[in-house]
């Protein structure tokens, strides 16, 4: 019999065609308002973004926002008007997925490997993430979280193969309304 090779796993700016960029392809920069996000790749299409701002200064804000947008092109930029405010300290990258230069998605996990259970009220979390998967980390994830006071982006710390962990979403002097809902479409996974 035949030795079969094994299937390549796509990795990160390591320069195969079947891997993709670098998250350093993807440019952010705030200018006042403005958030200036770039894909300074020439093939891999970034079909979600999610940049993470935090903000310093005011206690009764929030201590950070995350926006998030999806398809940017090979060498493409887009501006987002941000409508928050504060002092920004900082802008973190949380997650970038990626589509191969014909607009497929990587062979990953699908977002159904990520468990998201809404915990009961009162206890010091307000819900729980998962991945089911035995072999991928999520990298980065992102989840739009919503209630009846509205919606926001919770990103999570990443998750190694298997490893469950407990979310407090960071709302200041709001108690958080629940049930809250999660738009599974709008979920960013980077895989790695």
């Amino acid at each position: 019999p035949a030795l079969h090779e094994p299937v390549p796993i796509p990795e990160a700016g390591r320069g195969r065609q079947i891997d993709p960029p670098s998250d350093t392809a993807i440019t952010y920069l705030l200018m006042g308002q403005e958030l200036r996000i770039g894909n300074s790749d020439s093939d891999w299409i970034a079909d979600k973004i999610c940049i993470e701002v935090i903000r310093g200064g005011s206690t009764m804000i929030a201590p950070s926002y995350v926006a998030c947008i999806e398809t940017l092109r090979p060498a493409e930029e887009r501006t987002i008007i941000m409508s928050s405010k504060g002092a920004t300290n900082d802008l973190r990258l949380r997650c970038v997925q990626w589509k191969t230069p014909k607009g497929s998605q990587l062979s990953t996990p699908p977002f159904s490997s990520i468990q998201i259970t809404e915990l009961e009220p009162g206890l010091p979390y307000d819900f729980t993430v998962q991945n089911l998967d035995p072999h991928w980390t999520a990298k980065g994830l992102c989840v739009k979280v919503k209630s009846a006071y509205g919606s926001l982006v919770q990103c999570v710390e990443p998750l190694l193969p298997l490893q469950k962990r407990d979310v407090k979403i960071p709302v200041v002097s709001v108690t958080v309304p629940y049930p809250l809902a999660w738009e599974t479409s709008a979920m960013c996974v980077q895989w790695i």
